[in-house]
């Protein structure tokens, strides 16, 4: 994923709604996975932030915001 070009993107055509979702991991590294996610202009998903945790918890959901 270009970084960049994210920005780019983000600043021109994102539309005010971002949605948070978390899945669990079952494999070897058993833990969470947190997305954070919007809908550009063209109504296209849009990624935003991701990151992995030990659990789904306030900690956990404030760091994948900050």
């Amino acid at each position: 994923m270009a970084i960049g070009d994210s920005v780019k993107g983000f600043n021109y055509a994102i539309k005010p709604v971002i949605c948070i979702d978390a899945t669990h991991l079952k494999a070897r590294t058993m833990g969470v996975l947190l997305v954070g996610v919007c809908k550009d202009g063209n109504e296209m998903i849009y990624p935003l932030a991701f990151g992995f945790a030990n659990s789904v918890c306030i900690e956990s959901w404030t760091w994948l915001t900050e």
